[in-house]
């Protein structure tokens, strides 16, 4: 069941952040007309600034989810990353909990306010009037779109708690752990100590006792 309501809300994000992508295409082509009739007219075009701010609105609005799901928001593990698995899972889990519901409280009272902007019909005063209820009323969706991300991110973040790359136990530590820790664990064998019933091996010359024999076999040669 959680599958399946992932998939339909990734699908959604997906749509919708191509719709922001093909907003923020049109927001550039508006800006650079809004320049050149200034340079080549002498004058703005009608509607040009007021209309800029509400695409602006439905830009970010239609994009934030999507952006969660892919993890293009700006995020750093300054502090999660001094932590051990476990407790920086919790952390996680807890900053997205907090940020879901900031943000479906934020998105209630936007649709109140959107809705009291709809029935009056509130528009943007300048040159032209230009209606900004709808970027009133799209702004909840993207924020509860966004708050549902930031659930699953939440989700995931405590599936993957033992298995975090960063946190991996380095392979010197391995041997330590499976033996409980004991010192000197994986470390090579010493010799045995003399007298406990092995046989000792074999044991370095003495470079001394070399010379020794060899001078008494030179002087042997000489007396004959």
């Amino acid at each position: 069941m959680i599958a399946v309501v992932r998939r339909a809300l990734d699908a959604v994000c997906r749509f919708l952040s191509w719709i922001s992508g093909a907003l923020t295409l049109v927001l550039l082509l508006m800006l650079v007309a809004e320049v050149a009739a200034r340079e080549l007219l002498g004058r703005s075009l009608l509607g040009t600034i007021e209309l800029s701010e509400v695409l602006l609105v439905f830009i970010v609005a239609l994009g934030a989810a999507h952006a969660q799901r892919t993890g293009a928001h700006v995020s750093t593990d300054l502090v999660t990353s001094k932590f051990p698995p476990v407790p920086a899972a919790l952390i996680r889990v807890a900053g997205m909990l907090v940020a879901a519901g900031f943000l479906l409280w934020t998105a209630w009272a936007g649709l109140r306010r959107g809705l009291t902007s709809f029935e009056s019909g509130e528009s943007r005063f300048g040159i032209t009037d230009v209606p900004v209820w709808p970027a009133r009323l799209i702004l909840p969706v993207g924020l509860t779109l966004l708050a549902l991300q930031c659930l699953f991110t939440a989700w995931d973040a405590w599936q993957r708690r033992h298995g975090d790359p960063e946190h991996a136990v380095p392979s010197g530590a391995a041997g330590e752990a499976g033996t409980g820790g004991a010192p000197g664990a994986g470390a090579p064998a010493t010799a045995p100590a003399a007298g406990d019933g092995t046989e000792p091996g074999p044991t370095e010359s003495d470079p001394t006792e070399s010379d020794d024999t060899e001078a008494r076999r030179k002087k042997a040669a000489d007396v004959s």
